[in-house]
């Protein structure tokens, strides 16, 4: 009978050289340097905004990042939504249906509630982001004539 050797972890590295602290050596270790303006209670500078009219629309970048906001938004609403109504009927059917009880363990469980999520999520956020992009173009055709 042939019998396996115990497997031992080895590292590949030489160990670590252990240094002795000498009784009354001390450390030396540098100051973090100080923000002045922080320590007086001052705000450090930073990029200014520019002051806009009330009548003065967003730029690009701004419409498309309200864009995106609102779609993670709405997402999550509806990946939430989504959800609670498949989470409901998969745990009940896990636990009345002979079929589900025998061939749905808790990670299948968990797939079908997390792939209705997510679907709801990209879904709702691809619907928002083209229906505000459509917006836009409609808006800029309007204009131009």
């Amino acid at each position: 009978m042939i019998r396996a050797r115990p497997f031992r972890l080895r590292s590949r590295l030489a160990p670590p050289q252990q240094q002795k602290n000498k009784g009354n050596a001390k450390r030396v270790t540098k100051p973090l340097p100080i923000n002045r303006s922080s320590a007086r209670g001052e705000k450090p500078p930073g990029r200014k905004r520019a002051k806009r009219g009330a009548m003065a629309g967003r730029s690009p970048k701004e419409e498309s990042s309200a864009a995106v906001r609102e779609a993670v938004l709405l997402g999550g609403k509806n990946a939430a939504i989504a959800g609670t109504v498949v989470a409901v009927p998969t745990l009940v059917a896990c636990r009345v249906l002979p079929w589900a009880k025998h061939n749905l363990n808790y990670t299948a469980q968990a797939l079908i509630i997390s792939a209705a999520c997510i679907a709801g999520f990209f879904i709702t956020a691809d619907k928002t982001i083209l229906r505000n992009a459509r917006q836009n173009t409609i808006g800029r055709i309007d204009k131009s004539t």
